[in-house]
């Protein structure tokens, strides 16, 4: 199988999987005042696309409100502050699009489950520096850049 089909195959089995665990209790809108581990979760991917700065508190406040606003833009969704399902789906596909094109670079960033989690900032730290972009374990505007010409 040539790179782009394994490529192709990979990312859609990836999202099948994440499409597959999101409970429907989770597909439920988070807003400002929302608060609880899905939050969390939310606030985490967030940071790691570089649309949040701070700590995941698990508290949906204005910051989070405000985060949440810009991905929507970014990513051309409705904006209304408030992540229902089509966001959350939108904010896992990025970070699963973000693990499957470390894992094919040669890095890992563990399963490509839609969490920016510990090895995924590792793996992209890892990716940051090869490249010689400024190592913050974040996937900021210059690293998609990198990552899109690279990669995808």
């Amino acid at each position: 199988m040539n790179r782009m089909m394994k490529r192709t195959v990979t990312l859609l089995l990836a999202l099948v999987l994440v499409l597959s665990v999101l409970p429907a209790a989770q597909a439920a809108a988070l807003k400002k005042g929302s608060s609880g581990s899905e939050v969390k979760h939310l606030q985490q991917n967030l940071i790691g696309l570089g649309f949040l700065t701070g700590e995941a508190d698990g508290k949906f406040g204005s910051k989070t409100e405000a985060a949440v606003s810009a991905f929507q833009k970014e990513f051309g969704l409705s904006v209304d502050g408030s992540a229902g399902y089509a966001t959350q789906t939108a904010v896992r596909n990025a970070i699963v699009r973000l693990q499957v094109e470390l894992k094919n670079a040669g890095y890992n960033p563990g399963g490509a489950d839609g969490h920016f989690g510990s090895n995924t900032q590792a793996a992209l730290k890892q990716y940051q520096k090869a490249r010689g972009l400024e190592v913050s374990g974040i996937a900021d505007a210059r690293t998609w850049v990198e990552i899109n010409s690279t990669c995808g």
